[in-house]
């Protein structure tokens, strides 16, 4: 019998799977686009000015805190160093809206978080409902709940030891720890697939946890959100490279 030639044209009937036998844990796929998703990405490197609104984007400061184009990404900034200082970036008009609740989804973001005191930071990373004008309209003013309607997102809270996965829908909310914080001025990257089922997070395409969906956002339009505000009066920012969003049809 002659040799089998698998290209990139076969499929295979238990379906497409990246992950290798020394990584079980690992992200199971290389791209959503494998598997006829949509896809939304932002890489932030078009030169889009993120110091006033755009066509694009609504920008929105605390104090003197700043959000420029930088070398990989968009670089947000506490400016002043001082407490409760940062920005926030976010889609004018949110066109990203899941259509149900058992629909795969896939979130990704590669950033770079600097700061002497992590747990003090509160920050943002993902897919939200635009908010409006105000930072105190995402999260609010003691940095300890968050504010945003509808989400999807990787990010954090003043004063907490640990990174979450937030989905909120109609301001009811389910976090899903990573079990860390970031590791300051070091460049991570921090996933969330949802299988239809579950929430599993991985961080450098490691899986570290997986819990069941309670809420799930399918109702609200959502759009690329980034927030950044310092909970210490000392530098803060946070360099994002990329969000990627990959749903289901």
């Amino acid at each position: 019998m002659g040799r089998v030639t698998h290209n990139a044209l076969h499929n295979f009937s238990g379906g497409i799977n990246s992950a290798n036998s020394s990584r079980t844990n690992a992200v199971p796929f290389l791209h959503p686009v494998q598997q006829g998703w949509k896809v939304v990405y932002e890489d932030f490197n078009d030169k889009l000015s993120f110091a006033a609104d755009s066509a694009i984007y609504e920008f929105t400061a605390t104090s003197s805190g700043t959000a420029t184009v930088s070398t990989g990404g968009v670089l947000f900034d506490n400016a002043s160093d001082a407490d409760n200082a940062g920005a926030q970036v976010q889609a004018i008009t949110p066109t990203i809206i899941p259509s149900a609740n058992t629909k795969k989804f896939y979130l990704e973001t590669q950033m770079t978080a600097t700061a002497a005191t992590m747990a003090s930071t509160e920050f943002f990373v993902g897919i939200s409902a635009d908010q409006g004008t105000t930072i105190g309209d995402f999260v609010a003013a003691d940095g300890l709940s968050w504010a945003v309607d509808d989400c999807f997102g990787i990010g954090k809270l003043d004063a907490e030891t640990s990174m979450s996965f937030i989905a909120r829908q109609s301001d009811v909310e389910q976090t899903v720890s990573f079990g860390s914080n970031p590791t300051t001025a070091t460049s991570q990257v921090w996933g969330v697939y949802y299988d239809g089922t579950n929430y599993k997070l991985y961080l450098d395409g490691t899986e570290v946890a997986d819990t069941p969906k309670t809420v799930f956002n399918n109702d609200a339009a959502m759009g690329i959100s980034v927030l950044l505000r310092s909970g210490a009066g000392e530098t803060q920012n946070l360099l994002v490279n990329y969000i990627l969003f990959g749903y289901e049809i």
